[in-house]
């Protein structure tokens, strides 16, 4: 019976919470837009390194995930896709995985990942922080135009429309 007096006051907490730090959460993602992207440097699972750098002038979208994350899991066969239908209009895929190799190895002899795969491992924290998510949303993807300057930022799953809405805009 208290538990169900109680429950009430819990939710309206957690919705004043919600409000009071959504904002935060929300302006942070969207302070990133029209700032040039910070270089990174990281792994493949071959141990050779790739930075943002090395990526002149194509479109390039980033997308942060791991091995545990279920809606990042699933939206692998669509980032696949897109790589192959698009790599030859300038478009480049880079996954940074917020895992460590073996485990990122593991995954993909199960799951293939067909475009750049980096192992971001714990380092990764900074680089996603500078991307704008400070609620440590996975996935995060970053779109960034072929002048470096972040376009849009999507936290959680991707969909096929959403991609295509957005290369079609900003490639």
């Amino acid at each position: 019976m208290l538990k169900n007096k109680l429950f009430p006051q819990y939710r309206v907490l957690l919705f004043c919470l919600s409000i009071l730090y959504s904002p935060i959460i929300f302006s942070s993602s969207m302070d990133v837009i029209g700032k040039s992207a910070e270089n990174f440097n990281f792994p493949d699972l071959n141990n050779k390194m790739h930075s943002l750098n090395g990526l002149n002038n194509k479109f390039i979208i980033i997308n942060f995930w791991a091995t545990w994350c279920v809606p990042c899991r699933k939206e692998i066969p669509l980032l696949n896709s897109i790589y192959t239908n698009h790599k030859s209009d300038g478009i480049e895929v880079i996954g940074i995985a917020i895992d460590n190799s073996g485990a990122v190895k593991k995954f993909v002899n199960m799951i293939p990942i067909n475009y750049l795969n980096l192992i971001g491992g714990t380092q990764a924290s900074e680089t996603i922080l500078s991307y704008g998510n400070i609620s440590g949303v996975l996935p995060y993807t970053v779109f960034i135009n072929r002048q470096n300057k972040i376009v849009v930022v999507a936290k959680g799953e991707l969909t096929k429309s959403f991609l295509l809405r957005t290369i079609k805009k900003y490639r």
